[in-house]
């Protein structure tokens, strides 16, 4: 996917680009909920040495939008299954197996938030996974 923005940040060989949601994001809504703002800020590997407020054509891997989708939207949802699943069958909170299927759900969703925050930090942010400046925008 290919993206159009201006550079406002050059930190070394990586940049702060920001780009104005593409109508794949307008359609789409899910980050609407806690973000609003009309333009996105994206770091990515500057391979054209652009500077700042460059005007700039940002590539990013349709391997690596897949990948955070499937990390942000489905984990969540995997481990809060899984979770019920275990606490209703082998774990008992409670007398009740639903009682602690729901507990330990609960548990599951705050463990899935977890694994997303280090898996962003230690898989995302390594070069293959990082969006590239691709050329300069006229």
């Amino acid at each position: 996917m290919e993206h159009y923005g201006r550079v406002i940040q050059v930190t070394g060989h990586t940049v702060q680009v920001e780009i104005a949601k593409s109508t794949e994001c307008a359609k789409c809504k899910a980050c609407d909920m806690f973000d609003t703002r009309e333009k996105i800020i994206l770091e990515a590997q500057n391979d054209i040495n652009a500077q700042q407020n460059d005007m700039v054509t940002i590539e990013v891997a349709a391997k690596q939008v897949l990948a955070s989708s499937v990390l942000v939207f489905l984990m969540p949802v995997l481990f809060l299954i899984v979770g019920y699943w275990l606490g209703s069958t082998h774990l008992w909170f409670s007398s009740n197996p639903e009682s602690s299927g729901i507990i330990s759900a609960l548990i599951a969703l705050l463990l899935s938030f977890g694994v997303i925050f280090v898996t962003d930090r230690l898989i995302f942010k390594k070069a293959g996974f990082q969006a590239h400046l691709i050329s300069p925008s006229l």
